[in-house]
């Protein structure tokens, strides 16, 4: 097996978004960078992240799907918000222009991304345990589907992605930011 298949899967940098985030982390720009562009694609798609109210007004099931398939499949594509349900949340929530919002668990929210990747984004990476205290290692040479446990919670997509950790930290300030929300995701940016 090459030296490639024991690396975790490298998350995408592949949109305006996504690659203003990483150059966040790497500080060679600024969250504000990011939250313009988020703030954009919201504009553009008529979905807005914002956060999590107990008392939402849910979207019954075909005005989800249609919601999905016209505004939040289009603005994943456009950002690769990709983010497990764990670390999104218990912060935050999509919302359409009227109001209402996806039913936010985090087994919804992990079903939600796993069938935009299917459509839309790269395939899933194939995990070879070799033993139980051995990381996942992949391949690129074949794929299966993604699954809601891919998006669940940090453990499960921290054992996917390469610097997930850094990532989901990075996107929940920049969203705290866009809020001005939840504003103790900001710490490790010195941001209050």
């Amino acid at each position: 097996m090459g030296e490639d298949a024991r690396e975790l899967f490298e998350f995408p940098r592949s949109t305006p978004f996504a690659q203003a985030v990483w150059d966040a982390i790497e500080r060679q720009s600024s969250l504000e960078r990011a939250v313009e562009i988020l703030t954009s694609a919201e504009r553009t798609h008529g979905v807005c992240i914002q956060k999590a109210e107990p008392d939402s007004n849910d979207m019954d099931e075909g005005a989800e799907e249609m919601f999905l398939r016209k505004a939040f499949f289009p603005f994943l594509s456009q950002t690769h918000l990709v983010i497990a349900g764990g670390d999104f949340c218990n912060w935050w929530e999509v919302a359409a222009v009227d109001g209402r919002t996806l039913y936010g668990t985090w087994r919804g929210w992990g079903w939600v991304l796993a069938d935009w990747a299917n459509e839309c984004w790269v395939p899933a990476p194939i995990f070879k345990h070799m033993e139980h205290k051995t990381p996942p290692t992949h391949t690129h040479s074949a794929s299966r589907k993604w699954e809601y446990i891919d998006f669940y919670m940090n453990g499960d997509a921290g054992t996917c992605f390469k610097n997930y950790d850094k990532w989901a930290r990075a996107v929940n300030a920049v969203i705290a930011l866009k809020t001005g929300s939840n504003e103790f995701l900001l710490d490790e940016y010195g941001k209050k």
